[in-house]
């Protein structure tokens, strides 16, 4: 979410608007993207409802909530920076810029070293794989929170939880210290 939310804050500033109240809300980023650029922005549906819906994530950008991924965000992830990489680039007024991007991921490619093999590593688009091997596993995981709500009190004293979170874990507490005094 972190990569896709500095690409279009990039974009944005490079054609100099203002990305102070987009906070990390990455739909709300797009389309100021969308409206900045107008037609000469495309990207593809699969990237714009990726975009969509890693940003209903971040509201569990530190893992308060139950999450699950059906295994292919990375390969989401690397077209998303793909199409939107292209828009990062100072443009001026009435110019719009073409031509091969000259960037750090470009730097890195062109020489052998650990960071080249990690970027091309089953990357479609950084590699020069015609077909790479994914298996689609659905994975989901808890926090501690979830599976322990007893300990939030304890959790409660060092962490920072949002007021959704923080909330719904007051309310079971309140609800259980009800249950045991009338027992």
């Amino acid at each position: 979410m972190q990569a896709v939310e500095k690409y279009l804050k990039a974009i944005l500033l490079y054609n100099r608007k203002d990305t102070k109240a987009l906070g990390h809300n990455i739909a709300r980023a797009l389309n100021k993207v969308r409206s900045t650029l107008d037609s000469t922005f495309e990207i593809s549906n699969a990237v714009e409802k990726f975009i969509y819906r890693l940003g209903g994530q971040g509201v569990n950008r530190y893992f308060e909530h139950q999450i699950n991924t059906d295994g292919l965000g990375l390969l989401e992830l690397d077209e998303a920076v793909w199409q939107l990489r292209k828009y990062c680039r100072a443009v001026r007024a009435g110019v719009t810029a073409k031509g091969p991007i000259d960037g750090r991921l470009e730097e890195i490619l062109s020489k052998p070293s650990p960071a080249r093999a990690n970027l091309i590593w089953k990357n479609l688009y950084f590699g020069r794989y015609k077909k790479i091997r994914f298996s689609r596993r659905i994975k989901i995981a808890n926090p501690s929170n979830f599976i322990f709500p007893e300990i939030f009190p304890e959790l409660d004293k060092v962490i920072y939880f949002s007021k959704p979170v923080r909330k719904h874990f007051l309310c079971l507490k309140e609800r259980s210290n009800s249950a045991k005094s009338r027992h």
